[in-house]
């Protein structure tokens, strides 16, 4: 009205992050290896922080908890809807997403501008559930590789309800709740926040896609394919956390379910524009899906962010990642990308494995010369196939000069796991 005014006070301008995924995504501050640096370090009026409540629905919503969504009962209210500046008072650091707020302060310090990371992630989710569903259906393994399992989910999920309902109910508020309706977070996490502007996506999710890793190879790069068409932003940034090592170690090299998730994340760090990956291989727990320390994972994924988002060439965005392997005599020569000023294993080149034509790897005898590893084993004459960091839990310790851990790869097509599971 005339003579009337609106006064905006505690605007900032800057950059925006959305960070989505699963529990290690939304694992927090007081839970991790750094809490005491990271209340020193981060806090900042510069870095602020919104979080989307966790919601499920069966059609996109056009607002965040808009009529048709279902919230999770185990959620600690009071915690979203609103930017909150990440500091050390109530809602602040303590309530942040641990990788997030490192990710978030490495930005802000190298870039001196405000940070905003937007949170979006739900403890145990699929990545089918990330998905809209019109994407789903264009799957030619839809039927088989989406809907039975989704059926096998859903009656799994009834029946726990079903046995709430009967009770006895020693928490009458909370029934069993699972993202496991097919774009369930898509409908109400990511497509109410699809028009906003952002720099790009951070992303941490996978354990939950482990039996079906050979699926994943394709899902993973039409879910950013169709993010991207959403956000209309381009080819945004989008820089993935590699699962880190898990579960016992074993003694003897072995096929592995994670092993193959790795290599499903890595190809659409390789087969896709501005897609990064963040290696995380050494800094995982045998005894716990949920390691500690989330300063690594930040740390590595602003590395990404730094070289591809904002051109700093200067910055190695990740550790090696396999090239080239080349046959000679009884040896494998194996070539790398991003290896900067050299390689480097301080207590050894640990971690290789190596097989002739019976298929069957060994360990393998592995040396830096140069930046190339030569790869052997006394009982292989004639190597056709090399493996490195291939298991659930691999004993590993090559690096480049800029201390980034090399990720698993395979140069072998052999038959996979996972490619028949559902």
């Amino acid at each position: 009205a005339v003579g009337s005014s609106v006064i905006l006070k505690d605007i900032l301008v800057g950059e925006v992050w959305l960070a989505s995924g699963q529990s290690n995504m939304g694992f927090t501050i007081p839970k991790s290896t750094h809490a005491k640096e990271a209340r020193k370090l981060i806090p900042h009026p510069t870095l602020r922080r919104f979080k989307v409540g966790p919601y499920i629905a069966d059609k996109p919503l056009a607002d965040i908890g808009a009529d048709g969504a279902f919230q999770n009962p185990h959620w600690r209210r009071g915690d979203d809807g609103l930017w909150r500046i990440v500091d050390n008072e109530r809602f602040g650091l303590d309530w942040i997403s641990a990788v997030a707020a490192w990710f978030g302060h490495e930005i802000r310090i190298s870039q001196n501008v405000p940070v905003g990371i937007i949170e979006s992630h739900f403890g145990g989710s699929k990545l089918y559930c990330w998905m809209p569903r019109k994407s789903l259906e264009n799957s030619p393994e839809f039927t088989r590789d989406i809907i039975e399992p989704y059926r096998v989910l859903k009656k799994k999920w009834d029946g726990a309800y079903a046995a709430w309902e009967a009770g006895p109910k020693p928490n009458p508020d909370r029934p069993p709740t699972e993202p496991w309706r097919l774009s369930c977070l898509y409908n109400a996490m990511i497509a109410p926040i699809a028009p906003l502007a952002m720099r790009g996506v951070i992303w941490y999710q996978g354990e939950s896609n482990a039996g079906r890793a050979y699926q994943y190879r394709d899902l993973q790069q039409t879910m950013i394919t169709d993010w991207r068409n959403q956000f209309d932003q381009g080819d945004f940034p989008f820089f993935i956390t590699q699962l880190a090592n898990f579960r016992e170690r074993n003694d003897q090299p072995v096929e592995s379910e994670w092993a193959e998730l790795r290599e499903a994340q890595s190809m659409a760090a390789r087969d896709m524009n501005n897609v990064g990956i963040a290696c995380i291989i050494e800094k995982g727990d045998a005894k716990d899906i949920h390691p500690r320390n989330k300063q690594a994972v930040g740390y590595r994924l602003a590395q990404n962010a730094l070289n591809v988002a904002y051109g700093h060439k200067d910055v190695m965005p990740a550790g090696p990642t396999y090239k080239s392997m080349k046959i000679k005599g009884n040896t494998a020569i194996i070539s790398f990308d991003n290896v900067g000023k050299g390689l480097e294993a301080r207590y050894g080149v640990k971690g290789f494995a190596i097989c002739s034509a019976d298929k069957k790897f060994v360990w393998a005898d592995a040396k830096i010369v140069g930046k190339k590893v030569h790869v052997s084993a006394d009982s292989v004459a004639n190597p056709i196939a090399v493996r490195y960091g291939w298991s659930n839990n691999p004993e590993v310790s090559l690096n480049n000069s800029d201390n980034l851990p090399t990720s698993p790869f395979r140069t072998d097509d052999f038959p996979m796991l996972t490619r028949d599971k559902w």
